[in-house]
């Protein structure tokens, strides 16, 4: 069995979307008894011991610039016999592309290449017509392509409905640092906590949120808190956010980034969660690895029917899917569960139990099940 080099243009300390994956895939490799080394932008405090497997730093700017391709091509370059002689797996939009300009930058293809798309890198890495040339070339050659939603699938298939057969759904897992075994007993209280946990940018729908919640009359707002966590990367937003919730007597509260401790604190505290995504620039959400951190704190799920999200909500069973734009439905959802907590625990212990479906160790056993099955065999055989 040949070694495993996962590259990704997103790693260490970003604790979100491609860098979770990463982490999470790797941790899984290692648990099935894959050899792996993975291949990451450098960051001054990324220490190798702090992870099971092999990290490599990369002199290289974070995203798939210019910049950060050449410079990945030039790493590329000066390791070609090790990528020769390994397995390699793709797991962010910057390789990809990296690897679709292979003639530009002089690179060999591995020998076995592994694709895994997102979704919402497929239409930029598509753009124009030599990007979808360049794209298929790669296909053609991949040893597997994977999609992590229907979302992507259903688009890389539109786009090369010729490669329809080889590409495949496996759906991510949770964060491996989170635990499945506890119970969630929520106090009762006065105030009913409505939690988002996403970077503060418009693509995650805060604003949509805001306006629902302006739709409900002030004595019941007055009874809600609509709980923001994660990064700002562009802070005149954040302001924005501040002001329109001001203008609908929303109590809205940012709790910036929190460690691990911090944010399990707010999923048990929290009564139901929302991630209102919408269309921004051409981006939609692929699938939101915070809809089954929230499932697993037993919390209901509000979302809008975009992208990769029906792949995780099921309306009326572990949450609500509503259309996008039409506040008054998403506040009529969002009263119906404030009012019903018999409904909030139903939904929430099945959305739960359905987050406990999506594991990386299954996602592993779908994108490599014969070589899966084969060091399944040889640890029985150690063991005998």
């Amino acid at each position: 069995m040949k070694p495993i080099i996962m590259i990704t243009d997103e790693f260490f300390p970003v604790r979100a979307g491609i860098a979770l994956v990463a982490e999470g895939l790797a941790h899984a490799l290692l648990e099935e008894g894959f050899s792996l080394e993975l291949w990451c932008p450098r960051h001054d405090e990324l220490d190798s011991k702090r992870y099971p497997f092999i990290v490599r730093g990369i002199e290289m700017k974070v995203g798939q610039k210019l910049k950060s391709r050449k410079q990945l091509a030039s790493f590329l370059r000066s390791n070609a016999e090790v990528l020769q002689s390994n397995r390699v797996l793709l797991v962010a939009p910057g390789p990809i592309r990296t690897f679709m300009e292979a003639k530009r930058w002089k690179i060999s293809l591995p020998a076995q290449l592994d694709i895994v798309f997102h979704g919402n890198e497929i239409p930029r890495l598509t753009k124009t017509e030599n990007d979808r040339k360049s794209l298929h070339r790669l296909l053609v050659q991949a040893g597997s392509i994977t999609c992590v939603s229907s979302f992507g699938k259903n688009m890389l298939k539109k786009i090369f409905p010729e490669l329809s057969d080889k590409i495949h759904i496996i759906h991510p897992g949770f964060r491996s640092d989170l635990k499945t075994d506890f119970k969630i007993e929520r106090a009762r209280r006065e105030i009913f906590r409505i939690l988002t946990v996403a970077r503060i940018v418009p693509v995650k729908g805060h604003l949509a949120m805001i306006r629902s919640l302006g739709c409900l009359s002030r004595p019941i707002r007055r009874q809600i808190e609509y709980r923001l966590v994660g990064p700002v990367s562009f802070r005149p937003f954040l302001w924005f956010l501040k002001s329109m919730a001001l203008w609908h007597g929303v109590r809205m509260i940012w709790q910036g980034s929190l460690d691990s401790e911090g944010l399990i604190r707010e999923y048990q505290e929290a009564d139901i969660f929302a991630l209102t995504s919408v269309p921004f620039m051409g981006r939609a959400e692929a699938f939101p690895l915070v809809y089954l951190e929230a499932g697993l704190f037993c919390l209901p799920l509000v979302g809008h029917q975009i992208g990769g999200v029906g792949d995780i909500i099921i309306d009326g069973e572990t949450g609500f899917l509503c259309k996008i734009n039409q506040p008054k439905e998403l506040s009529d959802r969002i009263l119906l569960l404030m009012n019903d907590e018999d409904l909030r625990k139903k939904m929430g212990l099945s959305a739960h139990e359905r987050s406990k479906q999506f594991t990386w160790k299954r996602f592993v056993s779908e994108l490599y099940p014969e070589a899966v099955d084969l060091l399944s065999q040889k640890q029985k055989v150690a063991r005998v």
